[in-house]
């Protein structure tokens, strides 16, 4: 049976057809290296931040994906939620949005950036920031940074108000195969190691309502509690 050739007018519909479907349908949402997760409590909703392509996303309690915030920076890794606001450390600085409708209200871009990555805060507002060799403080409100300390590879942070301390993870000096945890004094900003680890690539730090802390990370272990360790050292 002979085919019927298409006529120049029709297949140039069937090519806008086919360019426009996926934007008629809509992309799926998905994730792309998803990097870091917080819990937005007023909302009831965790964000993570994709560090494939700078978006975050939103999952809701009825594991829902939604698209928090799209185009903000090339790659979003590091999350933190202070008051009404999110920050995020990323590509092209540390940036703020709103929590209510994902709007980004600011940027504070670091000159020395290499590549920031985890994000936290304190109790009086400021930011701290790592970036491998050093890892920043940095006020939203004046929108000022200074080093608080430079070291060999930092990546998850950790505020402890408990101990008034800054935890971080660490690749440690030149020789060492594994990664620290250790912790800044916020006072003095003195350093003290308090884990040595055989496991490499130790990532981010949390705790939970119980005072569990966690940490992750890229080796063949990926989770680990580190409590009763951190608990001996306060």
């Amino acid at each position: 049976m002979l085919k019927q050739p298409i006529k120049p007018a029709r297949l140039f519909s069937l090519m806008i057809v086919s360019l426009l479907l996926p934007l008629l349908v809509g992309a799926a949402i998905d994730y792309n290296n998803p990097e870091s997760v917080v819990y937005d409590t007023a909302n009831d909703r965790y964000l993570v931040s994709n560090k494939g392509d700078g978006s975050i996303i939103a999952r809701s309690p009825a594991d829902v994906l939604s698209y928090f915030s799209q185009g903000a920076s090339s790659s979003i890794r590091g999350l933190t939620i202070m008051n009404n606001t999110l920050y995020a450390a990323g590509d092209e600085g540390v940036m703020a949005f709103d929590l209510s409708n994902g709007q980004k209200t600011s940027t504070i871009a670091i000159t020395e950036r290499d590549f920031l990555n985890d994000i936290t805060s304190d109790v009086a507002g400021n930011l701290y920031v790592s970036d491998n060799a050093r890892i920043y403080k940095v006020d939203p409100i004046t929108k000022t940074y200074s080093t608080v300390i430079t070291t060999d590879g930092a990546n998850g942070l950790l505020f402890d108000e408990a101990n008034n301390r800054l935890l971080f993870t660490d690749e440690g000096p030149v020789g060492f195969d594994g990664s620290y945890i250790s912790a800044i004094d916020m006072v003095t900003t003195n350093v003290t190691n308090l884990v040595s680890h055989t496991f490499k690539w130790l990532d981010g730090l949390t705790r939970d309502g119980d005072g569990n802390y966690y940490v992750s990370s890229w080796s063949t272990i990926k989770y680990i509690n580190m409590i009763k360790i951190l608990q001996v050292l306060q």
